[in-house]
């Protein structure tokens, strides 16, 4: 179902804002795709509508010289806002090859801001409090099992996915 009608795009400078009305009052995260690559995504979350009118202005600060695909991702079925975060899309394993990037996502939906924290074979990441986590040149040290808590002020929910670095 729809959770985010279009009202308005503008490009200034070449940024684009995009403007919605949200359907409802909960927490959203926001995936852009170039179509010219799918496997590779930028995600927005922690969206929250203004209270007052569910308005929502979004700013794309990529470069607006391809089409890119907008997709509202939300929570299916029933109102799940005072059980915690949902998670939408949990992070893909991957295997890597030792200096070249990686990264991991997880979209959630929740009531409120949502909190993230990441952590490697249980200890946590320092400074990783974001919905992704990503690397730039992997290193061996960084295979094993990841894990992502995220919390809202109703709970918390949990996602894991493992990263294999090979030489």
């Amino acid at each position: 179902h729809s959770v985010f009608r279009l009202a308005a795009a503008r490009s200034e400078s070449g940024v684009t804002t995009l403007s919605f009305q949200a359907v409802s009052n909960h927490t959203y995260s926001l995936v852009l795709r170039d179509p010219s690559d799918l496997t590779s995504s930028v995600t927005v979350s922690n969206i929250a509508a203004s209270s007052a009118d569910r308005a929502v202005e979004i700013a794309d600060l990529l470069p607006s010289t391809r089409t890119r695909y907008y997709q509202a991702i939300t929570p299916a079925g029933p109102d799940t806002r005072g059980l915690g975060p949902q998670i939408l899309e949990a992070p893909d394993s991957v295997r890597v090859e030792a200096g070249r990037p990686f990264s991991l996502a997880v979209i959630a939906v929740g009531q409120g801001a949502l909190r993230y924290q990441w952590s490697l074979d249980d200890v946590p990441l320092a400074d990783e409090t974001r919905a992704s986590l990503s690397r730039t040149k992997a290193g061996i040290g960084e295979s094993g099992s990841y894990r992502v808590v995220i919390t809202d002020s109703r709970g918390k929910a949990t996602s894991s996915a493992s990263v294999e670095v090979w030489q």
